[in-house]
């Protein structure tokens, strides 16, 4: 399993600390205002790969933590009148929320920087005692950046040219512009800790190192979080971590790509954002997840709506073609039966899941994943349409989707149930009454069996304009939403 390191900028070969287990550490939200589609870009990856290792068999433990101490939380707060903590509390519920409704997995640890205070300046005093970092009269810590000589080695930067672009004036108490904050002096009213420093809060970087050295210890498998964190955060943490451990912090640095509008990042600050909330009002969980697993999660991803459009028609129809599998396999109408009874084709399952692995193996190549799912469903349509399906094979490609699912949080949910939440949304964005639908589909129905087949025509033309497609069967009509 080969996977790409930032710190390396070429793909290794993944071999753990220890032999059947992964750590990992990616770096959360900062809650002064609701997560975005870029957050959940991020969390649906590392939730991917987290359940890929599981999948192999590995024993995780993953820690995702919310940065709930900032300078844009006190605004924020102060703007509505609470304390800070308040805010950041309220916005981390509504995240978690969201996160589970996109099936991100809550991580095994969650920690927040206001819980892990004394951590934090313990990890600064070691810090202090190697002579790694120094205070000054203001009641600011500080890490001694030119007495780490590796700095610079994720970034690929050199200190001279990080020096040159950085201006020292806006902490007037730094040795040298390129050092960075540990402690920070502060008496705002609910969001300022007692220390040897004086009253004050932790700096950025330090918090994460604290963190996962809690949780992690000194050295684990995986740190990782967006591009946008390789500089400063992802490079500071380097340089005290490893300044405290001689050398030894993470092992691999996995960094997604960011979803991005027009030239810059979906960002809260740049004000640029589109909620997540606001998204699964129009649309399914899945077919968020979708659109982050059709791109490589290296590559930065441009938003546009309309693709939203297109990956719901892709889940809904993927969801289709699962719902008639699984009737024609029962023999039954239940779309939504757990326990397949015919036999399978053991080798063409096989060779399906070989094809997965060696994708997955690859850094992750969850791009190649859904053509093959599509190329799968294709097959299973093919199958449904013939004279004679071939069953084994059938219940090999179901099978196939639906373990793979289990990986991706795709398709592995009953296509009913799926299918009724996405038509109900579709009718909702629509604003299509579903008792008006039916009343206008049992009126054509009698106008069908008075023979005043003009008039029926007058009804279906009606309901076509809405999105309203119909089928006429033995049965009677069955009606549908165009997605």
């Amino acid at each position: 399993m080969k996977i790409y390191n930032t710190l390396r900028r070429e793909k290794e070969e993944f071999v753990p600390i220890k032999e059947g287990e992964v750590s990992i550490y990616a770096c959360g939200v900062t809650p002064y205002k609701p997560s975005h589609l870029g957050h959940a870009m991020q969390a649906v990856i590392f939730d991917i790969m987290r359940r890929y290792f599981e999948y192999k068999g590995y024993k995780v433990t993953y820690v995702r933590n919310y940065t709930d101490i900032d300078d844009k939380i006190i605004n924020a707060a102060k703007e509505i009148g609470v304390l800070p903590l308040e805010h950041s509390r309220n916005i981390m519920e509504q995240s978690n929320l969201e996160f589970d409704e996109l099936r991100i997995r809550r991580a095994d640890h969650e920690p927040k920087v206001s819980e892990t205070i004394g951590d934090i300046i313990s990890f600064i005093e070691e810090l202090l005692e190697k002579g790694m970092a120094y205070t000054t009269e203001k009641g600011n810590v500080y890490f001694d950046v030119k007495k780490f000589q590796d700095y610079g080695k994720l970034s690929n930067q050199k200190i001279e040219e990080l020096r040159h672009g950085t201006r020292k004036e806006v902490e007037e108490d730094k040795k040298d512009a390129v050092d960075f904050a540990l402690w920070k002096s502060s008496l705002d009213e609910g969001f300022s800790w007692d220390s040897p420093w004086g009253k004050g809060r932790p700096g950025w970087h330090i918090e994460c190192s604290a963190m996962s050295r809690k949780f992690l210890g000194q050295n684990f498998d995986i740190h990782g979080g967006g591009g946008d964190l390789v500089f400063p955060h992802h490079e500071n943490e380097i340089a005290q971590s490893e300044a405290v451990t001689n050398g030894k912090f993470a092992n691999y640095w996995i960094h997604n790509g960011l979803l991005m509008v027009g030239n810059d990042k979906m960002s809260k600050s740049l004000g640029n954002d589109m909620s997540i909330e606001e998204w699964l009002r129009n649309y399914h969980e899945e077919t968020i997840r979708y659109l982050i697993v059709t791109n490589h999660y290296r590559s930065h991803v441009q938003f546009a709506k309309e693709r939203y459009g297109e990956a719901n028609n892709k889940v809904f129809g993927t969801y289709k073609t699962l719902e008639r599998a699984l009737e024609a396999l029962k023999g039954r109408g239940e779309s939504d039966a757990k326990e397949i009874a015919t036999e399978i084709d053991g080798e063409e399952y096989e060779n399906l899941i070989k094809e997965f692995e060696e994708s997955m193996d690859n850094d992750f190549n969850t791009v190649l994943v859904v053509a093959q799912i599509h190329e799968v469903a294709t097959k299973i349509n093919t199958i449904l349409d013939s004279e004679t399906p071939n069953l084994a094979k059938l219940e090999a490609y179901v099978k196939f989707i639906r373990e793979v699912g289990k990986v991706l949080g795709l398709f592995d949910l009953e296509p009913s149930k799926v299918l009724a939440q996405m038509r109900d949304l579709e009718l909702k964005k629509k604003n299509i009454d579903k008792q008006k639908i039916i009343s206008l589909v049992a009126e054509r129905d009698r106008y069908k069996t008075e023979g005043n087949y003009g008039e029926a025509d007058k009804v279906r033309n009606e309901l076509l304009s809405s999105g309203i497609s119909l089928s006429d069967t033995k049965s009677g009509t069955l009606w549908d939403v165009d997605i």
